[in-house]
């Protein structure tokens, strides 16, 4: 949860962009991940498991999990994107 501005010393409206960024990130997590990079990302970039611990966990590699990682971002970055929170990223020159 995000503290009251009047707690934190920032003003109300910095206070709405960073609660409606965090909902924001919580409806894309939950809507444009597939279950296992939700599970992947929340383990490793929420809850703070070590990657060797995760991959031991879900009998994988290391590789595996920095790939589902990345993807995994990339897709919510992209939701952000089309919501408008984000600028879109330009797109990869093809090589």
């Amino acid at each position: 949860s995000i503290p009251e501005p009047r707690a934190t010393g920032v003003t109300p409206e910095t206070y709405v962009e960073v609660r409606d960024l965090t909902e924001a990130v919580r409806r894309g997590i939950d809507l444009a991940l597939t279950p296992h990079q939700r599970r992947v990302a929340i383990a490793l970039l929420v809850d703070e498991v070590p990657i060797d611990v995760l991959a031991e966990r879900l009998a994988t590699t290391r590789n595996a999990l920095y790939k589902t990682l990345h993807d995994a971002r990339k897709r919510l970055r992209g939701f952000l994107s089309e919501d408008g929170y984000l600028s879109p990223q330009p797109k990869e020159a093809n090589r």
